[in-house]
């Protein structure tokens, strides 16, 4: 179950004396544009000082060029002080995309890696969901898709991935997961299967799906606590696991699930708090595993990779994006000036750093900088 927590998320840009134009403060997933203009009483005639296109004469000049440290010597003559008679303007955080209106409640999302977002949406629990499509300019692409193959209704479609020209869908009521084209025609789908290695055989309440280099599906069981991969086709169990190896705890609500391009898996184990990591697709070749909680209300439906295998995390107990290295070390965490209540569930990226994010309250997406 989702955790609306309220929340106040704070944005401040650290200011530092005399900075000029365009300077950019750390902060949490936040970008800023600040512009700072100062006014400054001058005791004698400056002259040479570096970033002013003209020489001012004694009185009231203001600097908008070079940030200069303070005190500012003045070259010619260095016994002149300068004095800021000023304060700067506040910076202003700013999205660094557009912010997108859903037709439902919005949870995974896709990229097709150049023109096509797709979105699956709909309400925790209940039928009627939804695939809709975007450009990446926001624009909503033609009428949301609503059944698999036009005939089986959508329960809540959860996660979404694109794979070779085909998107596969995660239907967490339906408890199925569905290959089909863009247009919404079916490929394939699977529900259950013979069991192996002690798996379930079928799927309880499934949210997260990746898929590989070699177009292994990898889903994560919510239900049941296991993973299940399947080939490409879903037409083939390749393998069931439930992250115990390594002698670790069994997976208790695996939420998502992500893969790299050197084939690790990252696993949202969602309720015992751990990213586990494994370096083969069977789940027996335990890597490592860290600790997620940022607060004690932490609640992880999605996951995701940057360009540097650096792990993004949608926590929606906290109302934040939480940022770690692919060795799980803490980097950052927060929700840009997006709303100050949030439910983050989806992630992917729409471009080196353009982090597109789904906001499950809200029903929108919008896009942060980690």
């Amino acid at each position: 179950m989702k955790k609306l927590a309220l929340i106040l998320i704070v944005l401040a840009g650290l200011i530092v004396p005399l900075a000029c134009t365009n300077n950019q403060p750390t902060g949490p997933l936040a970008t800023y544009n600040l512009t700072a203009t100062y006014t400054f009483t001058f005791t004698s005639t400056p002259t040479n000082w570096a970033g002013y296109t003209s020489t001012p004469t004694p009185g009231v000049g203001t600097n908008t060029a070079t940030p200069f440290s303070s005190p500012v010597i003045n070259i010619a003559t260095p016994t002149s002080t300068f004095v800021n008679t000023s304060s700067p303007s506040q910076p202003t955080p700013v999205l660094n995309g557009m912010t997108w209106t859903t037709s439902a409640p919005p949870n995974g999302v896709a990229y097709d890696g150049s023109t096509t977002i797709y979105v699956a949406e709909g309400t925790e629990g209940s039928t009627g969901g939804l695939i809709q499509m975007f450009n990446t300019t926001g624009t909503s692409l033609g009428t949301p898709l609503t059944t698999y193959n036009g005939t089986n209704a959508f329960g809540q479609p959860n996660g979404v991935v694109y794979y070779g020209g085909n998107i596969y869908v995660v239907d967490q009521v339906n408890n199925a997961v569905y290959e089909m084209t863009p247009s919404g025609v079916a490929v394939q789908s699977v529900t259950s299967w013979s069991a192996v290695s002690g798996g379930p055989g079928s799927f309880l309440d499934p949210e997260g799906i990746a898929v590989d280099g070699s177009g292994n599906i990898y889903i994560a069981d919510t239900g049941h606590d296991y993973v299940e991969v399947f080939n490409s086709s879903l037409s083939t169990i390749v393998a069931e696991f439930n992250g115990s190896a390594g002698g670790n705890i069994p997976f208790n609500n695996p939420s998502a699930v992500v893969v790299d391009g050197t084939g690790k898996v990252y696993v949202v184990d969602a309720s015992n708090q751990f990213v586990k990591i494994f370096t083969d697709d069977s789940g027996t070749s335990y890597s490592s595993q860290f600790w997620t909680a940022v607060g004690a209300t932490s609640d992880i439906y999605g996951i995701t990779l940057d360009n540097s295998n650096n792990i993004c995390l949608a926590d929606s107990g906290t109302e934040q994006i939480e940022e770690y290295t692919s060795a799980g070390t803490f980097i950052t965490s927060g929700l840009g000036n997006g709303p100050s209540t949030s439910d983050p569930v989806g992630l992917v990226f729409i471009g080196t750093n353009n982090l597109l994010v789904s906001d499950y309250l809200h029903n929108q997406l919008y896009s942060v900088t980690p």
